[in-house]
């Protein structure tokens, strides 16, 4: 069997598709940061729940951090991506970036730093805003000002500012949709980066297996399937450019 690339820091983001609340810390310029599944004392019982904890937990990066918040729109995962990225030391040449692709009508506000949104897995030291919690009074307030084509417009916009970043600054980078949305010309531009699934979006995949848990969410046996593709095309994309 032929070894999986080796990567020092894996960055993951998204929405409750990739979110687990496993991960570690970034990498900074006097340390290689963290990784659950390496590092932590209870490391042998941490168990991932989403496909990107599986993903780091077999390809044993020194970091892993996955900064995916559920009901987080693509304005969201795209920007705290990029502020991940531009922060901390995360370089081209050891670095995989791994994420969902969400509903274009997905709606963020951003916000100070608070403890308000309990998805908001990261601390103030990480990212210094926070972001709304979905329905609340102040997101509503929001939403009821921003028309809908004004929504799915910044989200393939923000989507498109991601993908030109990651590809120009030459990032190994690969994604999953929640939906199939691979019609958008920007998913079409940037495909041979999407993970193949037999039916495109993780959601029809997972109904497709059983393995949907009834709220419209991939069960834990799903993720592990939809960990199994991007693992082997992970492999398949970038095992001859790494060591």
């Amino acid at each position: 069997m032929v070894k999986l690339p080796k990567y020092k820091s894996i960055l993951a983001g998204g929405c409750s598709f990739t979110q687990d609340g496993i991960g570690g810390a970034p990498p900074t310029d006097v340390w290689a940061g963290g990784n659950s599944f390496r590092h932590d004392v209870d490391y042998e019982v941490a168990i991932p729940q989403s496909w990107a904890s599986m993903v780091a937990q077999e390809l044993e990066p020194e970091s892993f951090t996955n900064v995916a918040v559920a009901s987080q729109g693509i304005v969201a995962i795209c920007t705290t991506i990029c502020d991940m990225l531009e922060k901390f030391n995360y370089t081209p040449q050891d670095t995989l970036v791994i994420f969902n692709v969400t509903r274009l009508a997905r709606f963020d506000v951003q916000c100070k730093y608070n403890t308000d949104n309990q998805y908001i897995p990261w601390t103030k030291d990480i990212l210094d805003y926070s972001y709304y919690k979905f329905k609340t009074k102040p997101w509503k307030e929001h939403l009821v000002k921003t028309p809908i084509d004004e929504i799915e417009k910044h989200s393939v916009e923000h989507l498109e500012k991601l993908l030109n970043y990651l590809h120009n600054n030459q990032y190994p980078f690969v994604f999953t949709l929640l939906d199939d949305i691979s019609y958008l010309p920007v998913i079409q531009k940037y495909k041979e980066h999407l993970v193949p699934l037999p039916h495109v979006g993780m959601l029809e995949f997972c109904k497709s297996i059983g393995e949907e848990n009834g709220s419209r969410h991939p069960t834990r046996a799903g993720h592990v399937e939809v960990a199994k593709l991007a693992n082997k095309f992970i492999h398949e994309k970038y095992i001859n450019t790494c060591d």
